[in-house]
């Protein structure tokens, strides 16, 4: 039984040669995927990473050792709490199977790595993830949490995310929530210039990424209409 249900048909992105539309990790039939499900299929057919499993093994789409470890013990503790660890997985498969999906395991693993903080701070403060909007105190610890070069990186995944909350079926961050962070970072622009705030000019050069990807995918089409 989903939580709530899929409007559209959710694909994986991953751009390789033996990740097919046959592949049986290509489409949930659930939102969110049950913990049954597939996420890592190897060249050779087998599963190597469950939606429920602690660490989810990327290597088979990286050839090299990439891992999503959603538990991360410290001690004997784990640093994410289990709201935590089931949103940062939610997250994740957002990103794998839904609207512009990433085409590569670097890029997830750098996204989990960018907001991975937040998970953490929420499990620090006893915060709930899915309530953190209502924890204006906590919200306002996450300007200081994020590293410098990550913290524009994650104000704009978390901006998509509230951007796409009626198909991803949650709210981490509101917009009051989302100005505070905005205004709180280190590298806000305070004051007017003439000049393009960091957070914009990163928004953009990912848009255009995304669309120079999208491109590749249908450039041969492209030019097909033009030598006809």
């Amino acid at each position: 039984m989903t939580e709530f249900s899929i409007s559209r048909r959710m694909a994986l992105g991953i751009d390789l040669p033996f990740v097919s539309t046959d592949s049986s990790n290509h489409f949930p039939p659930t939102w969110p995927p049950t913990d049954d499900f597939p996420v890592v299929i190897d060249k050779n057919g087998c599963v190597v990473s469950y939606y429920g499993d602690d660490v989810w093994d990327l290597a088979p789409w990286a050839s090299r050792a990439i891992r999503l470890n959603f538990v991360k013990y410290s001690k004997t503790k784990p640093c994410l709490s289990e709201s935590c660890t089931k949103m940062a997985k939610l997250v994740c498969a957002w990103w794998l199977w839904g609207p512009r999906p990433v085409n590569n395991a670097g890029t997830l693993k750098s996204r989990f790595t960018q907001l991975f903080p937040l998970f953490k701070l929420c499990t620090e403060d006893g915060v709930d993830v899915e309530r953190l909007y209502q924890h204006p105190d906590t919200v306002d610890k996450l300007a200081s949490v994020f590293s410098p070069s990550n913290a524009e990186a994650a104000l704009i995944l978390l901006h998509n995310l509230f951007e796409q909350r009626s198909e991803f079926g949650k709210v981490i961050l509101d917009r009051e929530c989302l100005r505070r962070l905005s205004a709180a970072s280190p590298s806000h622009e305070g004051s007017q210039t003439a000049y393009i705030p960091p957070r914009i000019w990163l928004y953009q050069v990912n848009r255009l990424r995304e669309f120079l990807e999208d491109y590749e995918k249908i450039k041969d089409g492209v030019s097909a209409c033009y030598l006809e």
